[in-house]
């Protein structure tokens, strides 16, 4: 990180199933700690259940879905009143983003291993908000200027 910007976290979980132990383990038990170590940002990543096949078929199911995921890292202990918490969605240059790349020449990497395409949709959101720690499953992670 440089020194004029200070390290922020960004992460978000898919609303396409309910969240279970693996999720509270492997990503909120963890935000609730960055959360007061470094500003954070966590969204639900309500674009991306449109686009895998676990995803919902209407717009209500997404929209439900999404508020429950939601309510679910407040539960967990996530602060809303002190971490930004957000709707992909709500969020134009997601999807500017996504256009972009796609418009790009990138559009063959729209569907490559799932793997990849978190990298890729991570990489958006450094494009977006600058320089991020994006935290990996095992409470580290890895910074992006």
């Amino acid at each position: 990180m440089t020194a004029d910007r200070p390290q922020l976290v960004l992460s978000g979980m898919q609303p396409t199933n309910t969240l279970h132990l693996g999720n509270y383990l492997g990503a909120l038990k963890n935000w609730v700690r960055m959360q007061t170590e470094m500003p954070c940002l966590f969204c639900v990543v309500d674009m991306h259940a449109l686009t895998q096949e676990s995803g919902y078929a209407k717009a209500d199911d997404v929209r439900r879905a999404t508020r429950e995921v939601a309510a679910a890292y407040i539960a967990a202990g996530v602060d809303p009143k002190n971490t930004p918490l957000f709707a992909q969605s709500m969020v134009k240059e997601h999807s500017d983003t996504g256009l972009d790349i796609q418009l790009r020449g990138a559009a063959r990497l729209a569907r490559p291993h799932d793997a990849v395409q978190g990298e890729i949709r991570q990489a958006q959101g450094a494009c977006i908000r600058g320089p991020l720690h994006l935290p990996g499953a095992d409470g580290g992670g890895y910074s992006c200027l």
